[in-house]
């Protein structure tokens, strides 16, 4: 989750455009306004504001091991990822975008994808209620940002990897990573259109006694 180094990347790929796939639309001129936002969590850790943490970082709902027929967790599988390397708001921001993006169909047919405010309510309730008395104020503070930013930072790789012609990623069809990068900048606006009540809900969860 090195987001200025990926932000280096999606900027030599615009410039050098290897596969001439970069055009002027909204998801390019949204990414190109980004640079400032890359060094949030460095800045962070270097002022000595947010610790790194010994975390999984990689919690997704598929590393979720499930006893058969039933919600209840057996175990966190798939352990390679873990390191004390990172802030675990990245750990938590990618959590929610993984488990709380939902594919919908709208009036018209067509299907979007959202940011599930059910779903982040359960997620957020279980694991903020373990690991508050765990975060400083600064990182109680980051906590909705991680989720829009680890949103962006995806989005952000899979477009420059579709403009380097699909190095990193792997694809069935040539528009693949393009595909993948609008569906991460419609969740990312989902996010913020719902910034409001997941804020809410995380300070909801945060005030409450005897969790």
């Amino acid at each position: 989750h090195d987001t200025e180094r990926y932000y280096r990347q999606f900027e030599r790929a615009v410039k050098q455009d290897p596969r001439k796939r970069f055009e002027k639309e909204e998801i390019s001129d949204w990414l190109l306004k980004q640079k400032d936002r890359t060094s949030i969590f460095k800045d962070l850790v270097e002022k000595g504001k947010i610790p790194l943490r010994i975390a999984h970082n990689d919690p997704k709902i598929s590393n979720i091991l499930f006893k058969k027929g039933t919600d209840q967790v057996l175990a966190i599988i798939d352990w390679d990822t873990i390191s004390r390397q990172l802030p675990i708001l990245i750990e938590w921001g990618d959590m929610c975008r993984s488990v709380c993006s939902c594919f919908k169909q709208d009036e018209k047919g067509l299907i979007k994808i959202d940011f599930e405010l059910d779903f982040f309510k359960s997620l957020a309730g279980n694991y903020l209620k373990t690991i508050k008395g765990l975060l400083n104020q600064t990182e109680k503070e980051y906590l909705f940002y991680a989720v829009e930013h680890v949103t962006f930072e995806l989005s952000l790789r899979y477009y420059t990897d579709y403009l380097n012609g699909d190095l990193v990623f792997n694809i069935k069809d040539p528009k693949d990573n393009y595909y993948r990068a609008l569906e991460r900048f419609a969740l990312y606006k989902s996010i913020k259109e719902r910034k409001k009540e997941i804020k809410e809900i995380i300070q909801e969860i945060l005030n409450r006694n005897g969790d």
